[in-house]
């Protein structure tokens, strides 16, 4: 109640220092708490980045793989 949350969605995995600056922004904005749904191609680089903010950060973030359900099949 009364909280914004941010919900990122993160298909392809981007450069690790580039993960690292969005989620800082995120991090830094208006956002209560911040969730992650990767990729699992993501789900490593997205990971790896959120480790490297401070415990009180991190405690703000979840990170979770996309069901595969919920992923597109690539056009034959």
């Amino acid at each position: 109640a009364g909280e914004t949350w941010c919900i990122e969605v993160e298909l392809t995995p981007k450069a690790s220092m580039r993960t690292q600056q969005i989620i800082s922004g995120l991090l830094n904005g208006p956002y209560a708490q911040v969730l992650y749904l990767c990729s699992p191609a993501a789900l490593p680089v997205v990971t790896h980045a959120a480790n490297r903010f401070r415990p009180e950060q991190a405690a703000r973030m979840f990170i979770r793989e996309i069901p595969p359900v919920a992923l597109m099949p690539k056009a034959a």
